[in-house]
């Protein structure tokens, strides 16, 4: 079986390198289909008042999974953890 390329580390290391928007509109640019998935990823940090948040459309379970395993997830500990819990 071949692994997605959503699930390795360096499909998404390689967005955030070059920037590429996770957080608003078609992800990749893809149309969207009956197994697009639409998510609103927020970030809250009560210590410092501040908050990302946007919407996106992404094309299937298996983009949105990675997209939270490996890039949200971190992204949060990282975000969160600046301020003094």
């Amino acid at each position: 079986m071949v692994k997605s390329k959503y699930f390795i580390r360096e499909f998404w290391h390689k967005k955030i390198e070059t920037d590429e928007d996770m957080w608003t509109g078609l992800f990749e640019n893809k149309p969207i289909t009956k197994q697009s998935i639409i998510i609103n990823p927020v970030i809250l940090n009560p210590y410092s008042n501040q908050h990302e948040s946007g919407w996106a459309i992404y094309p299937n379970i298996y983009s949105v999974v990675g997209f939270f395993d490996l890039c949200l997830f971190a992204y949060c500990l990282y975000w969160c953890g600046q301020s003094r819990w």
